[in-house]
């Protein structure tokens, strides 16, 4: 594109034609690259979901990673206009009411986990403005400043569950609310089970087989491998997932009923200044030094730092993509991704659990939904002859 001179006085001032011209192009591209989806607060007391909801997911939880927002959101796209609730605990019953919810997967799992058992359990003492507060961090950082001291050995009335390392760590646990079946497995490496993956992979199918959930929302149940010496049977572990997570995700997605819903919690980015001893000295000494790292494709793919979580998520979310729609993901990566002060210690973010949770109940809520209108139309239509 050429432009003439200016001329003194004219419209153009010297030398800022081409300038000009750039700025009002980039404000018509990105006017043209806008989503179509937008979210803004609403004060409608219940939800409105249809089944054309669930395409509008991706601009509520672009919305609650912008905001942390744990208000009434209403999302409108062309020909679909949607209410999404805020996260309560009433609400999370109610959405999850006749169903058997399973969360397997590492500490950080457990967290989500026993974050969402506390508070249904002691809903009555946190009233519905508590949830609603601004930034929705403080209601979470206050139920686990609260209950913190439970968050290893819980004390749940009527629970069943089973404790590892003396009793100190949850290995599972299972509690019945109200018509909502929670189940929890602790699927951390070097804890329950510091054995080959093929083994592993049957004792978790075993306990999948067991409790048939309705929901699972897990993850790889490594994390405390990416900071701990790994012996010869957690390399080979780490070596199968980091080659792809496509075949272990695929594996326990058919372990499960097929109507289940399936959610992928992703990774973390970890906050390795705020780790506790001895993750903070050897994540900082391996990353100062990868040449000591044995094996040496430790530290470039799989140390728990920035650039090792960074891999990790790239590959879950490739490996999420090749399921097809069969596996939905919480991508906690950019969740947590310049939220280092919202950690307890580099790994656990107390901060996000209402956020995490408003999309994950949301998120079951569409799937519900969904899955009631395609059984009414199957009535409706009948068979194909």
């Amino acid at each position: 594109i050429f432009f003439r001179q200016p001329q003194p006085g004219g419209m153009w001032q010297s030398g800022g034609g081409f300038v000009s011209f750039l700025l009002l192009l980039l404000q018509l591209l990105q006017s043209q690259c806008q989503p179509d989806t937008t979210c803004v607060p609403n004060a409608g007391p219940s939800p409105d979901l249809g089944p054309c909801c669930a395409a509008v997911m991706p601009a509520l939880f672009e919305t609650v990673v912008r905001t942390l927002s744990n208000l009434p959101l209403e999302c409108q796209a062309p020909g679909c206009r949607c209410t999404f609730p805020p996260f309560t605990p009433q609400y999370a019953m109610d959405t999850l009411r006749g169903k058997t919810l399973l969360f397997l997967g590492d500490s950080t799992v457990r967290l989500q986990y026993l974050f969402l058992v506390f508070s249904v359990l002691h809903a009555s003492k946190f009233g519905t403005g508590f949830w609603l507060q601004q930034p929705a961090t403080n209601a979470s950082m206050t139920l686990v400043r609260e209950f913190y001291g439970q968050f290893k050995n819980p004390r749940v009335p009527g629970a069943r569950s089973k404790m590892i390392n003396k009793g100190t760590y949850l290995l599972w646990h299972e509690w019945d609310s109200a018509g909502v079946q929670f189940r929890f497995l602790q699927d951390w490496w070097p804890d329950p089970l510091p054995m080959r993956r093929q083994p592993h992979d049957g004792w978790v199918a075993a306990f999948l087989a067991r409790f048939q959930p309705d929901l699972l929302a897990w993850n790889h149940g490594m994390h405390a491998l990416y900071v701990f010496p790994a012996t010869a049977a957690d390399v080979d572990v780490i070596q199968y997932w980091q080659q792809s997570p496509l075949p272990s995700i695929n594996a326990t997605a058919h372990a499960v009923p097929p109507s289940a819903l399936l959610v992928w919690l992703g990774t973390l980015v970890p906050n390795a200044t705020m780790m506790p001893s001895p993750w903070r000295e050897r994540v900082t000494a391996l990353r100062k030094d990868r040449g000591k790292c044995r094996p040496a494709w430790f530290c470039d793919q799989a140390l728990r730092d920035y650039q090792g979580s960074e891999n990790l998520w790239k590959m879950e979310t490739a490996a999420v993509k090749e399921m097809e729609g069969r596996v939905d993901m919480i991508d906690n990566f950019r969740l947590s991704r310049g939220r280092g002060e919202l950690s307890l210690d580099g790994i656990h973010y107390s901060g996000l659990l209402v956020a995490q949770m408003r999309i994950l109940i949301n998120l079951v809520h569409v799937r519900l939904v969904a899955q009631l209108a395609r059984s009414l139309q199957n009535k409706t239509t009948g068979p194909k002859l």
